[in-house]
Order: structure tokens, then C-alpha cells, then sequence
């Protein structure tokens, strides 16, 4: 770069092995191009220095550049692990860890889940929770080179839910009368489907009801009683057909 003038411009690059003395050798044939290609680098080329001879097309002599210092860093590699668990069920939570070897610090993470990057997760450790069930993977930067999939054991870890696990959840609890119900919901199942929550105080009054639109999985049914006065309550799950899935109790206060 840099050069403002000269038609019929020849580059030729040059490469001094690491070491003295200096002594500067031309890398192929003089090329049109100001842009060269070092196939096949490896760890044994970093510290070469290179240079380019760049003459004009009818102009006697030649202009030489400075050197520059050619660096190759190793491709970071990576295990993933995962613990205490790889299902979820609402409440809990588990960690993914990414461990390097092969690179220099600092190192720089990013994690993906099903592809997209996850918003903040740049530290080795991601924790996640039910509504993040979904294929991860990180990417790893050292020295300014990434991981491969050739250099990350395993390529993915797929994190799920605990479709076994039929329990209503109702969290948090206690709570000032906003809170959450969540209970495993399979598409596949019509309508048998959780699809209303209705909630009663001690006296037996109902005081909410709605009806949710829900795809497979843990999908939150958001309940907010407003000014409902504090107690216990009644918390009923029922299907498409208004039959009651389960029941569950939470303390407002």
C-alpha cells in the first residue's frame, strides 16, 4: 500500500529467513498484483520478515518498503463440556464450559446457540436455563485465529428439557402476584395440550383466567393477580377441552 503514482507497476516480494545475517530472497516471479497469497503457513514462519520491491513500467531504479513482520498464531483448541446436566426442566439450570489449549492469552469467546450468537456470552462459561434449551457452540480467538471444527471436541452440545418430567411448575413462590406456570407441553398431543390457566383464592373465587398459545416444550404461562390481596392460591391447569391437567398452590403476599 501507499504507492500514489507510476503506471505499469511490477511487485516483487521478498522474504529474509528468521536469524542473521539479514539476507532478503524474492518469494516467486515479479506479479501485477499488490496482493500476495503465503499458502500452507505454519508455526515455524512466524517472525519472517517480508518486503516488497514495487518498479514502474519505463522508470529507472525501484522503491523498497519497509519490513514487516509476519506472525502465525496457533488455532485455538476446544473441549465443551457440560454440568451438572444436559435436560432442563423449568427452575433449573446447568453450564457449559469451553477449555483451550494450543493458544496464547488473552483469549476472546463467543457462544452460539442454534447458529445465532447469545447476547453477553463471552466468557468461557455460559450458564443456561430452561428457555435456552438448543444446539451450542463457541467460538474461540487467540492471536487473531478461531477454533475449527476440526479443533473443538465435541462440534456441539445440545442442551434439552425434561419431557418426563410431568410437574406443574408455579415459580417464584412466594411472590407479590406476578409469577410464572410452566408444565411440559407436547404439540403432538391436540387437545390434551395445556392451554388455560385458572387461578382461585381461599374462598373458592376465581380471580384469573387465560388462555395460551403454547409450542412444544416448557413455554411460560405469565399470570399477574394486579392488587389481589395476599394468601394462598389455587393455581389449575386445564387442556383444549377444559379438562384439568393439574393443580398447584402459590403464596402471594
Amino acid at each position: 500500500s501507499g504507492i500514489t503514482g507510476g503506471t505499469g507497476l511490477l511487485y516483487q516480494l521478498q522474504v529474509d529467513s528468521i536469524g542473521a545475517p539479514v539476507l532478503f530472497t524474492n518469494v516467486g516471479a515479479p506479479s501485477t498484483s499488490p496482493i500476495f497469497s503465503i499458502p500452507n503457513t505454519n508455526l515455524g514462519q512466524s517472525g519472517l520478515q517480508y518486503r516488497v520491491i514495487v518498479s514502474a513500467a519505463g522508470c529507472p531504479g525501484s522503491v523498497t518498503s519497509a519490513p514487516a513482520t509476519f506472525t502465525v498464531s496457533p488455532i485455538p483448541v476446544v473441549t465443551i463440556s457440560v454440568a451438572p446436566v444436559r435436560n432442563l426442566f423449568p427452575g433449573l439450570t446447568t453450564t457449559l464450559t469451553a477449555a483451550v489449549s494450543g493458544a496464547t492469552p488473552p483469549i476472546t469467546y463467543q457462544w452460539f446457540r442454534n447458529g445465532v450468537a447469545v447476547p453477553g456470552a463471552t466468557n468461557n462459561r455460559l450458564v443456561v436455563g430452561i428457555d435456552g434449551v438448543g444446539s451450542y457452540t463457541v467460538k474461540a480467538t487467540a492471536g487473531g485465529c478461531s477454533n475449527a471444527d476440526s479443533t473443538t471436541t465435541p462440534k456441539t452440545i445440545v442442551i434439552g428439557d425434561s419431557a418426563g418430567v410431568t410437574r406443574l411448575f408455579i415459580y417464584p413462590s412466594p411472590n407479590s402476584g406476578q409469577f410464572q406456570v410452566r408444565y411440559f407441553s407436547d404439540i403432538n398431543n391436540g387437545s390434551k395440550s395445556p392451554a388455560q390457566v385458572n387461578v382461585y383464592d381461599q374462598k373458592g373465587a376465581r380471580v384469573f383466567t387465560r388462555n395460551y398459545g403454547l409450542s412444544s416444550g416448557y413455554q411460560p404461562m405469565n399470570v399477574d393477580l394486579g392488587t389481589h390481596s395476599r394468601g394462598i392460591y389455587r393455581v389449575e391447569l386445564t387442556d383444549l377441552n377444559g379438562e384439568r391437567i393439574k393443580t398447584g398452590t402459590v403464596l402471594v403476599f
